[in-house]
């Protein structure tokens, strides 16, 4: 067992078989002895020379004037305990040098390691802001191709309503919203896919998709005009482009932020189908409801239809049961945390004062849903 003054070492001199071979250090009361397998050596505490060295620092050599050629090293750090004495003040420095350069090392890699992770947590506090601020510089063009190439490729899987007559009433419902909308960016068009599930959702460039389950469901204009609201503040706010940035990742986006990347935009197409599967965050979704309300208000219509829509779902889905209307119900899934919004939604109606310039829309909309329930086939109707 290795006694506490005895450490295991390299000796390094001309006069041993290839320069070098291993020994053992033995501190005396008075000097180092270093034995190896054919001599042995000795430094005196007077004038020893203590230092570290090689790879990373983490040895320490010892070496003598009065020894010249012959060195010695140990990867036991703690040897250097033994040379602190009042009787050797010069000895006690270099001891007290190495502690310092130990401490300082580490204290840069502390430095270093809290840098990197100081770095890290910023880039994920500001990766929304940095999305945000990339989506802004993303050419209205590039967002249109991309929802275009999206909608053409669901456009395969389903029936879209075309026939004039729904259309143009349906247009007539919304003519007044989507003249309002103060955003010039994209231009918005709305389109019946044949489709039982109550959901909507929207493409960057401007498409939304109406289901006719949802269309059915609703129980006034306004209930749709406050989902139509709701969608088109997604497409005005980019949460699909900056959930999709976001998608790519820290790396990625800090790539874009700082450098660009001429391969972005294949990058964004190339991930597409993202955008009918996602969901998002409570945030966007909060944003999407307090937009679409002033979009709402500044069209001069009632916009206690978001909020009576979901009451509407909740309350189908209470009175008959999840298990019945899972697929009829994806409008909660891709729209969660209903009954919060609700409350949200119901406050800031609470705060307005004047509620009695909204346009009636009774008229348009009963002459739609009639249309509509007309073209749908039978099985395809839930009424």
């Amino acid at each position: 067992m290795e006694q506490q003054n005895e450490y295991p070492c390299m000796v390094l001199h001309n006069s041993i078989e290839n320069g070098k071979i291993s020994g053992k250090i033995t501190i005396t009361g008075f000097s180092v002895r270093i034995e190896y397998e054919k001599g042995n050596v000795e430094f005196p505490f007077q004038g020893l020379l203590v230092r570290r060295g090689g790879a990373s620092n983490s040895m320490i050599f010892l070496e003598h004037p009065a020894r010249p050629g012959w060195t010695v090293y140990t990867n036991k750090k703690k040897i250097v305990n033994h040379f602190r004495s009042d009787s050797h003040p010069e000895l006690t420095k270099q001891v007290s040098d190495i502690r310092k350069s130990v401490l300082r090392i580490r204290t840069i890699i502390f430095m270093i390691v809290l840098g990197v992770a100081a770095l890290i947590t910023g880039l994920y506090l500001l990766r929304s802001p940095v999305t945000k601020a990339i989506a802004k510089q993303i050419p209205a063009e590039w967002e249109i191709s991309l929802g275009k190439s999206v909608f053409d490729s669901y456009k395969q899987e389903k029936h879209v309503i075309e026939t004039p007559g729904i259309v143009d009433s349906l247009n007539e419902i919304l003519s007044p919203l989507l003249k309002s909308i103060p955003n010039r960016r994209y231009e918005f068009k709305v389109y019946i896919f044949e489709d039982k599930t109550v959901n909507a959702f929207a493409l960057p460039g401007g498409n939304i998709v109406l289901n006719t389950g949802l269309l059915q469901e609703a129980g006034s204009a306004e209930e749709v005009l406050g989902v139509v609201a709701h969608e088109i503040s997604h497409v005005t706010l980019q949460h699909g482009i900056r959930k999709m940035l976001d998608s790519l990742g820290l790396i990625f986006i800090l790539k874009i932020a700082l450098w660009g990347d001429s391969g972005f935009f294949s990058d964004l197409i190339g991930n597409g189908a993202f955008l009918l599967n996602q969901k998002f965050s409570r945030s966007f979704e909060r944003e999407a409801d307090e937009t679409g309300f002033s979009y709402l208000l500044n069209a001069h219509i009632n916009p206690e239809g978001m909020s009576s829509f979901f009451k509407r779902i909740l309350d189908k889905q209470e009175k008959e049961g999840s298990s019945k209307l899972d697929k009829a119900l994806n409008f909660l899934s891709t729209h969660p945390d209903p009954e919060q919004r609700i409350r949200y939604l119901n406050e800031k109606m609470a705060t307005l004062k004047d509620t009695g310039h909204f346009l009636p829309l009774d008229t348009y909309f009963n002459k739609f849903k009639e249309k509509l329930n007309t073209q749908l086939k039978p099985e395809s109707n839930w009424q």
